[in-house]
């Protein structure tokens, strides 16, 4: 038995997540399971406001000023973030959220499912949302639950993708099971960026979005992934 654990942002999952998850599926020794886990966290689609709580005190006044134009200069920092959380509430500041990953994912499981019909016989896919502040805690909660389980640390893999190569996130994992496994996964299109996708939807850019889908998902599927991306559902979060 081998589980792979792979948690993501995923706002929204693009074609690169997809090459990720085509390495894991057809690796010469087979995963039994494949988690994925989703950040509750949502993600504007403004450019300028990724990380809006750790941008400057004078780019958060500006970047809310248009949304809010009775903001305070000189506010703190936690003033900033709650009245971000706000807009981002009252869908005044427009985000891409937990739930559109989901029925994307679900689109893109299909998808999977019927191209790798064969390699997915014994593998079971898991699409999670991950409700830690963090899906880091996710993960490690589902280690220490495998582990408790009596399945051996050696058959757990740890899933970055190569441009996080050197990311510590897993450290802490490593350090407490020495024997659990790090995988590295590779996009064949490393340019492709979630900022880049967000940003097409901001500019309701359909054919620069679809740029960014697996090319061979069907015209009907990739309709269906843009109209999700243009009718947000309302989910909670907080941008702390």
């Amino acid at each position: 038995m081998k589980i792979a654990i792979f948690p993501g942002s995923f706002k929204p999952p693009h074609l690169g997540h997809i090459q990720m998850i085509e390495e894991l599926i057809t690796s010469p020794s087979p995963f039994s399971d494949i988690y994925i886990f989703i950040s509750y966290k949502p993600r504007p689609l403004e450019p300028k406001m990724y990380m809006f709580s750790q941008l400057p005190l004078s780019d958060m006044f500006e970047l809310l000023l248009p949304y809010d134009t009775n903001i305070k200069r000189g506010l703190t920092k936690k003033d900033y973030i709650n009245e971000y959380d706000r807009l981002v509430d009252e869908g005044k500041i427009p985000v891409f959220n937990v739930k559109q990953s989901i029925q994307i994912w679900k689109i893109y499981e299909k998808y999977l499912q019927k191209k790798y019909k064969k390699e997915l016989i014994n593998t079971k896919l898991h699409i999670q949302i991950s409700y830690a502040p963090s899906p880091i805690l996710s993960v490690y909660q589902l280690v220490n639950r495998l582990i408790k389980k009596e399945i051996p640390s050696n058959d757990i893999y740890l899933v970055k993708s190569k441009k996080n190569s050197s990311n510590s996130r897993f450290d802490y994992l490593k350090k407490k099971y020495p024997k659990i496994h790090t995988k590295i996964v590779t996009s064949k299109n490393p340019d492709i960026h979630s900022t880049l996708l967000r940003k097409s939807i901001l500019d309701k850019n359909y054919k620069d979005f679809i740029s960014y889908l697996p090319k061979d998902l069907s015209p009907t599927d990739k309709k269906k992934i843009w109209y999700i991306t243009q009718h947000p559902l309302t989910t909670i979060h907080s941008s702390k």
